[in-house]
């Protein structure tokens, strides 16, 4: 679990954080931060590099298909 204390409010805690690996985990093909904890990485890998960029992380690679590749992010999002 991650923890997130922010002055003055409630202290956040998250079981599971969904990101993106283009541009939000990764920036040029190079992971941009140190990630703790379980990883899901939902993506439509369109360079072909998703599994040697977080091949060194824990991180479960789900790869997404189709014409909205958004939209299944969003649905995976909520089955989750």
């Amino acid at each position: 679990m991650i923890r997130l204390d922010i002055p003055g409010r409630e202290a956040f805690r998250f079981e599971n954080i969904v990101l993106d690996l283009n541009r939000t985990l990764s920036f040029d093909g190079k992971i941009q931060h140190k990630a703790r904890g379980k990883n899901t990485a939902l993506t439509a890998d369109t360079r072909g590099g998703a599994e040697q960029i977080l091949g060194k992380l824990q991180t479960e690679i789900v790869l997404l298909s189709g014409d909205n590749t958004s939209r299944e992010k969003a649905k995976a999002t909520l089955r989750r």
